[in-house]
């Protein structure tokens, strides 16, 4: 509900709740390293629903931060790895990985759609 993108949909809370849990899901398989062709079947259609729906890849990359600060908040927590000084640089490193992918992504895309132009 903090992302303009996301909030202008999420409004049934039936929904809201069923995508709560296939992204628990999601996370719990994900941390399996089963990568097979099921995995990466569902991941490209969970990516076609989000440019259909017109969230775009920071905003996506954006929720992957939120999720692994508190992921990282809880192991800082749990292991005492000072948190004070180790947490704000993880998640620091974490936004520059992510938003560096992000602007990655953004130049294929840009490229690809530049190259379809150019043969049309």
């Amino acid at each position: 509900f903090k992302f303009p993108q996301t909030s202008r949909f999420l409004t049934d809370a039936v929904v809201v709740e069923r995508l709560k849990s296939a992204q628990l899901e999601h996370l719990e398989s994900m941390l399996t390293a089963d990568w097979n062709e099921a995995y990466l079947a569902r991941r490209l259609r969970v990516g076609d629903a989000h440019a259909h729906l017109g969230i775009d890849p920071h905003s996506f990359l954006g929720a992957y931060k939120l999720y692994l600060r508190d992921v990282f908040q809880l192991l800082a927590e749990q292991d005492g790895l000072g948190e004070k000084r180790f947490l704000p640089r993880v998640i620091n490193l974490i936004g520059a990985v992510l938003l560096d992918i992000g602007l990655t992504i953004e130049a294929y895309f840009s490229r690809g759609a530049a190259s379809l132009r150019k043969a049309l």
